[in-house]
């Protein structure tokens, strides 16, 4: 089989070619976005955003926490804001036609939040013209961090905000149920990247080579998502080499929270060897976050745990976890 060679996909740069980048980003914003997400609800996605944000604050950065789970909205409870006057609905539906509208302070320094918490039951999930007009809100923010709290789900729409940030965060715990839908939500956000390159490149190659590959017709048994890059490599190795890279560049970490049991603690390397064996993409693992009863008097008293009493372990896990994800990036950032 000849296969035509993409000129734009070989060299030496081709990771810088590839990287993942911010579309969030307005041309010379210096913001850094990171959505942190999850299989399903109850985990901690709230909490884990929520104390995120004030730990960048306390390193002296500006930062506007978003929550955009629509329907389900508490992030303004775990920072203590007050109820918002105008909600992020009245945004997405153009009610409000100005994002800073929507931004309203916080009792933390140096931390502003969107929030949701007056939108109905009925306000849906994210189609794709509510997540484009988020976009287009966040482009003409001034912090140094955006954090996005997402609801739970793989809707088209709510995979493509998830990907859009520089950094994907995702929130689980030890439940099985909670570890098979972040499983799962991360095949989609990786069959969802895939498509993505598929569509940017503009010859068109991978596209070609990945329809005979799945084709009914075709030899490839493909029983893993690992198993795609092998067939690909036997078709061409150059571009399984540039899909490869251009999927390793995905940003996204796990963390492990409400940790309970000393088993747990060993169960985010499980997860991340499980994603390198079935995937054959690197996943980041940030860390867990032990389960005390501090989290709980924090959520009570509308106060954030690393404000509340920073000196426990669950705080002294947010802030190890936090070290870490910023020792990733640079690292990222220096392979580039």
């Amino acid at each position: 089989m000849t296969v035509q060679t993409d000129q734009k996909s070989s060299g030496t740069d081709l990771k810088k070619r590839v990287s993942r980048g911010n579309v969030l980003k307005y041309p010379g914003l210096q913001t850094t976005v990171w959505a942190i997400g999850g299989g399903k609800g109850g985990v901690g996605k709230s909490f884990v955003t929520a104390n995120l944000g004030v730990l960048l604050t306390q390193m002296g950065k500006k930062v506007l926490v978003v929550d955009a789970d629509l329907g389900a909205a508490n992030l303004h409870t775990l920072v203590g804001a007050e109820s918002a006057r105008v909600p992020l609905s009245s945004y997405l539906s153009g009610t409000v036609s100005e994002f800073r509208r929507v931004v309203a302070k916080t009792p933390i320094p140096n931390l502003d939040i969107v929030s949701g918490d007056k939108d109905s039951l009925d306000s849906g999930s994210f189609t794709p013209s509510k997540a484009e007009r988020l976009r287009e809100g966040l482009r003409h923010v001034d912090y140094d961090y955006v954090l996005l709290d997402t609801g739970p789900g793989t809707s088209p729409a709510q995979l493509d905000m998830l990907l859009s940030a520089e950094e994907t965060i995702l929130v689980t715990n030890g439940e099985p149920t909670a570890i098979e839908n972040t499983y799962r939500i991360m095949k989609c956000l990786f069959l969802r990247k895939m498509r993505r390159v598929m569509r940017n490149q503009e010859s068109g190659v991978v596209e070609k080579l990945l329809s005979t590959v799945f084709s009914p017709s075709s030899s490839f048994e493909v029983k893993k998502f690992s198993d795609i890059f092998t067939a690909l490599h036997n078709l061409s190795s150059e571009q399984e080499e540039y899909l490869r890279a251009a999927m390793e560049h995905n940003g996204i970490s796990i963390i492990l929270n409400n940790c309970t049991h000393a088993e747990d603690k060993r169960l985010g390397p499980l997860i991340k060897r499980g994603c390198q064996d079935y995937f054959d993409i690197e996943v980041g693992y940030l860390g867990f976050i032990f389960s005390d009863k501090s989290v709980t008097e924090s959520i009570r008293n509308r106060i954030p745990l690393v404000v509340h009493n920073n000196g426990t372990p669950a705080a002294q896990s947010l802030s190890s976890c936090l070290q870490r994800l910023l020792l990733n990036v640079r690292r990222q950032v220096m392979a580039l």
